[in-house]
């Protein structure tokens, strides 16, 4: 957001998209995410909105730097151009590694981006977890267990999302009968809600993980 110089920020002229926000809430805006940073969305209870990737292209000049713009939700890829259904009551993060525009249609509560300093390490567990797999694969041991815990609103749902969502994403993954096989997900939270739980009506349940744990309309309520 642009500043007037020699203005204190609380009285600097607003940016585009609060001046568009103020006229109409519901008005296409777009969002500029930078790297390593996530844009947090929450959407009352009675509300509807959209989110949608923006097609960007990147100069590879940098090493390591991918041609396209990429987000994610929760570790689900987004797809470039497609709207993604933000229903009544959710609380939703996008994250990007490298950088991104999003395009957020419709009211919100909130709307705001921040640095997530903790990704990098769930991709370093989720790397670990892939390699005891393959082994476990390669050597017939027992698959990895993960005991997620943590006090009420830690983050241990969307840990449990990421984690999921980065082991389906692996293209060995589908060539690794151990993972399809045994790649569970277990709830024992009882202070769970149905809406705060990832995709489970109840609390105490398990469920087999086998396609990318981003369906909005049902789970991304964390």
């Amino acid at each position: 957001m642009a500043l007037a110089l020699g203005m204190p920020q609380a009285f600097a002229p607003p940016g585009q998209d609060q001046l568009q926000m103020a006229m109409d809430p519901t008005a296409p805006r777009v969002k500029v995410i930078s790297p390593g940073c996530e844009l947090r969305l929450i959407v009352d209870d009675d509300k509807h909105a959209r989110v949608k990737l923006i097609p960007q292209q990147f100069p590879t000049s940098r090493p390591g730097q991918p041609a396209e713009a990429s987000a994610e939700i929760f570790g689900a890829e987004m797809v470039a151009g497609q709207d993604y259904p933000l229903l009544g009551g959710t609380r939703t993060a996008i994250f990007s590694w490298h950088g991104c525009k999003v395009q957020v249609s419709g009211p919100t509560v909130q709307e705001y981006d921040a640095p997530n300093v903790v990704m990098r390490d769930y991709l370093c567990c989720a790397a670990v977890l892939e390699q005891r797999r393959m082994r476990a694969d390669d050597l017939g041991l027992p698959a990895p267990r993960v005991l997620v815990c943590g006090n009420a609103f830690s983050g241990k749902s969307a840990l449990c999302q990421i984690l999921c969502n980065y082991a389906l994403r692996r293209v060995c993954l589908a060539k690794c009968s151990v993972v399809r096989k045994i790649l569970l997900l277990l709830v024992t939270d009882c202070g769970q809600t149905q809406q705060s739980s990832m995709m489970f009506p109840d609390p105490l349940c398990a469920g087999c993980i086998a396609g990318v744990a981003m369906n909005l309309s049902k789970f991304l309520h964390i």
